[in-house]
């Protein structure tokens, strides 16, 4: 599929290059995707959406994908969808245009009960 065709690519971008920031940021969304798609929570997935998000992090913590990614994680988690909501703020005040952060905020006043709000945003 497309999409293990897309990680398998973003895989072997931090393979052949470990300081490309937004290639551990497309690995660490992948994996949380894969961990909470479908609502089927799979295996250490989420561990491996953490660890490189950890990369990404240590290589450029500020970049908006990096707290788009955090968000996704933390939802995927669904322990602190307030602190989802905080990284959110942080991309979309860099990157208030994207359409992922609007797609994940969405999710996030999904989760936390606010369906008119994610009604709105989708």
């Amino acid at each position: 599929s497309r999409c293990r065709r897309e990680h398998g690519n973003d895989q072997e971008a931090v393979r052949l290059d470990p300081d490309f920031a937004l290639a551990w940021v497309r690995v660490a969304s992948a994996w949380a995707w894969v961990y909470w798609g479908n609502g089927l929570i799979v295996g250490d997935k989420l561990a491996k959406a953490q660890q490189a998000l950890a990369a990404a992090v240590r290589l450029q913590p500020d970049l908006p994908e990096v707290h788009l990614a955090r968000a996704a994680i933390v939802k995927a988690d669904g322990v602190n969808l307030a602190e989802a909501e905080r990284e959110l703020k942080r991309a979309e005040s860099r990157q208030p245009a994207n359409p992922d952060i609007i797609d994940e905020r969405a999710l996030v006043a999904r989760f936390s009960g606010r369906l008119e709000e994610a009604l709105a945003l989708s």
